[in-house]
């Protein structure tokens, strides 16, 4: 895992980490389960499907950051237990960037100087170019609901093109994740990474 220097943000801020949490304790519930006889028996399974059904049916995309303090440590320990996930043929081909204070803040305007100039480089197309139905009228729906939530109307150009670039801003967290990976030239493998 590379870090970029922060030492100007002693703590980081983030309500994901919160969800990490809630995550992990779920998991440790489903652990400590399977580990008694007893239970394994008589409910093993229930309460284990019930914990993974709760976490995977909790899952959001948050675009507002609450200011709770994150240390350095615990954004690490986080990566460190995300790693397990599988990975095809445990390739694991990925590596994180964390950025943080200063440097998360030049990066940020960085980023939103070119995109306000309609920069932009595309190693690989993220959709396809004309987006074919039914995916365009579902990224459509998505998008509508959002500027709805933001209060956004759908022909007011200028602040969605503001909550637009919220992105880049990390919507307002304090830390930012790059995974990054090897470009091994192969979709399939491509795909298999993350």
């Amino acid at each position: 895992m590379a870090v970029l220097p922060s030492s100007d943000h002693p703590g980081i801020t983030c309500s994901w980490v919160a969800r990490c949490r809630e995550t992990q304790y779920l998991l440790q519930i489903g652990a400590l389960m399977s580990s008694c006889a007893t239970h394994r028996e008589n409910h093993n399974m229930d309460h284990r499907q019930i914990a993974v059904e709760t976490v995977v049916a909790s899952r959001r995309s948050i675009r507002r950051f609450l200011d709770t303090p994150v240390s350095m440590a615990e954004v690490r320990d986080l990566i460190i237990k995300a790693s397990r996930a599988p990975s095809g043929t445990n390739f694991q081909p990925w590596k994180v960037v964390v950025v943080a204070g200063e440097t998360k803040r030049r990066l940020s305007a960085a980023v939103i100087q070119d995109a306000e100039r309609g920069e932009k480089s595309e190693e690989y197309a993220y959709a396809p170019s004309p987006v074919p139905e039914p995916y365009l009228s579902r990224r459509r729906a998505v998008g509508y609901g959002l500027y709805n939530l933001y209060g956004i109307a759908r022909d007011d150009y200028v602040a969605r093109k503001a909550a637009m670039l919220r992105n880049f801003e990390f919507f307002g967290a304090p830390v930012g994740l790059f995974f990054v990976s090897a470009n091994f030239r192969a979709p399939v493998r491509l795909s298999d990474a993350v």
